[in-house]
């Protein structure tokens, strides 16, 4: 990209497989949970641990969503800044390209106006 900046693009390529691999590992604890429940005998215990795994059980899910929003931005961001770095490599080697014909249609004006000079000169 531009001067003085450059993006790690296989750096954040790893950082989306990281958070991909945590989002998994909280969708497997988030089904041991849901795989947990038990009745724990008379009384109000059974409901109330119920009520705690079912906090965890919400709070777990939003956190594996959240990391799977933060993977899709980054994963985003990766494939804008590919985007960028590939339109700049071809304007790029657009400009070069014209610079290198304009070089050389100058050569080839600059020989005409000899040519043209010289056979002047010659028909004078």
């Amino acid at each position: 990209m531009g001067q003085g900046y450059v993006v790690d693009e296989a750096g954040l390529a790893a950082r989306v497989g990281e958070l991909n691999a945590v989002a998994s590992e909280v969708e497997s604890v988030l089904g041991t949970l849901g795989a947990q429940g038990c009745d724990l005998g008379p009384g109000e215990i059974s409901a109330a641990v119920a009520e705690v795994m079912d906090e965890w059980s919400s709070n777990l899910g939003d956190m594996r969503d959240k990391i799977g929003k933060t993977a899709e931005n980054v994963r985003n961001a990766l494939s804008n800044y590919q985007t960028l770095e590939d339109v700049n490599e071809t304007r790029m080697r657009d400009l070069a390209n014209r610079q290198v014909v304009d070089d050389q249609l100058n050569v080839l004006r600059g020989a005409a106006v000899v040519t043209l000079a010289e056979q002047q000169r010659g028909t004078k």
